[in-house]
């Protein structure tokens, strides 16, 4: 996505995945903000519906009244078709894809540029029973924030669960003056706790990034809990909060005390009973889960990434000159012959498959079947170079599974020129002959042919996903490796650009 909004999800997620609903579904309420129409401003009481299981936890809008001045009713939640990049979005954790036409427009201001602070408009709020008051969670949600409050400390309360008090809050997720997100967390108990504001009765932990840039962007606030039982039967409370913005870590907070509810408090979206300081934008998709998630198992929206290009190896399968169809372009591979011996040429297998249905990272379906993988021999198997394909930064991925080779082996190499063999390349993926290491060559514009051996195994007899991303800075590359999903070493930062002239 050109906003960034997936930039950092890409990252942990960079690869085709296989699509088997291997992680079980968590989520325990998913509003979609999509039951309005563009352009029309919610009445009080309108029913927002819950994807999970509306009957149980639906949301209604709900006036805040905060506000003297002028009517509330002037400020309620309008419905757009505002949503960023797409009209799809996908729960990776459970193999979920949904429609996503819509999202909610805010507005808490006595003017709707927000040019006067006050504490009225509307929100969504939840009656929610005790399915909500969870211990391990995730709360997420897309946002996209159109002004913000001047007032030191004032902002936008985009997501909190009532606690006891009317003005105290389990969690409070908001953005700030400057656009940064926070969360606050309650304790009734100031005593218990050494990480408390005893004048608050909070605690607080900020992120690092503002969202005040026009753009969409994914905020998720995560719980885990644990408790220890010591010796004579007393307890010890610990909680793990994060804050993610993009899918990038933002904030750390260990609490020795745990969340606060009070079963059928409210849950409140886009502000509370208390209204706020001036505020508005756009908000979409809240889910929360009852488990603290990973950054791969977040929403995200869908047909974000260009394919460029993509080798199925399952049409017009030929074992001399096989036809190797790609999504971007009409280029076609034939088998090369290095050696002269025919049966080096690379071999077709039914048998010998990853998964049975192929997915990308961000949910894409690219085959409902997976018939057929190519077993190299000796030889390989070459595409004409093509100037699509010359991207500053990329993501390249495939499967393998190791047997045995006689030298260190190619995988994968991009030339500068159609010549496969003489041609200097501009980045190769190979490992070595005994399958314990990955090597990466890259050649940029200031230096040639830098190398650097990644490590990783593949001597398991295992299929294996391989990634490797190249992210271009402002003089110099930082090139990733991937093996089954999870970096294999550091990061290797090289100076110069992709050199692709020839």
């Amino acid at each position: 996505m050109s906003n960034g909004l997936n930039s950092g999800i890409a990252t942990a997620l960079a690869g085709i995945a296989l699509a088997a609903g291997q992680v079980e579904a968590k989520t325990v309420a998913w509003y979609h903000l999509d039951e309005v129409e563009p352009g029309t401003r919610l009445t009080q009481d309108v029913t927002v519906l819950n994807a999970v299981d509306s009957s149980k936890l639906p949301g209604t809008v709900w006036s805040v009244s905060g506000s003297t001045l002028g009517t509330s009713q002037d400020f309620m939640p309008i419905g757009t078709n505002d949503v960023a990049d797409s009209v799809r979005v996908l729960d990776p954790a459970a193999d979920v894809v949904a429609d996503n036409p819509r999202s909610l427009f805010l507005v808490h201001a006595d003017n709707s540029d927000g040019t006067k602070a006050c504490r009225r408009g509307g929100c969504v709020q939840i009656a929610s029973d005790s399915s909500l008051s969870l211990t391990n969670l995730t709360v997420e949600f897309f946002v996209k924030p159109v002004y913000q409050s001047a007032t030191p400390g004032g902002g936008w309360q985009l997501c909190a669960k009532q606690s006891y008090a009317s003005d105290k809050f389990t969690y409070s997720i908001c953005l700030r003056a400057d656009g940064r997100p926070y969360v606050n967390i309650y304790n009734s108990n100031l005593s218990t706790s050494s990480k408390v504001d005893p004048k608050t009765g909070s605690s607080k932990f900020v992120g690092n990034r503002s969202f005040l840039d026009g753009r969409w962007h994914h905020l998720a606030f995560t719980a885990a809990t644990a408790v220890t039982e010591a010796e004579g039967g007393a307890t010890t409370t610990n909680v793990t909060l994060k804050l993610y913005a993009d899918g990038n870590l933002e904030s750390t907070v260990e609490l020795d005390y745990a969340l606060e509810y009070t079963d059928n408090a409210p849950l409140y979206l886009g502000a509370s009973q208390m209204g706020y300081y001036a505020s508005g934008g756009f908000l979409d998709e809240v889910r929360i889960s009852d488990e603290a998630l990973e950054p791969w198992q977040f929403l995200r929206y869908l047909d974000t990434v260009s394919t460029h290009f993509h080798a199925d190896f399952e049409k017009n399968l030929d074992v001399v000159t096989p036809t190797l169809p790609t999504l971007a372009s009409a280029m076609t591979g034939t088998a090369g012959k290095k050696n002269k011996n025919e049966g080096e040429n690379p071999t077709f297998s039914t048998e010998e498959l990853p998964g049975i249905r192929i997915v990308d990272g961000l949910g894409n379906t690219l085959r409902q079947t997976n018939a057929c993988s190519l077993r190299f021999v000796g030889s390989t198997v070459t595409y004409p170079h093509d100037p699509d394909l010359e991207m500053p930064e990329m993501t390249v991925e495939f499967f393998m599974k190791y047997q045995a080779a006689s030298n260190y082996a190619g995988l994968l190499r991009f030339n500068q020129a159609n010549d496969r063999w003489s041609a200097t390349p501009i980045w190769t993926i190979i490992f070595s002959n005994d399958g314990s290491e990955l090597r990466v060559v890259i050649y940029t514009t200031t230096k040639e042919n830098q190398w650097r051996n990644f490590g990783s195994s593949f001597l398991d007899g295992k299929w294996h996903h391989v990634a490797m991303t190249i992210q271009q800075g402002a003089t110099s590359l930082t090139v990733r490796l991937y093996d089954n999903y999870k970096q294999v070493g550091e990061d290797w930062t090289i100076d110069g650009r992709l050199d692709y002239s020839s």
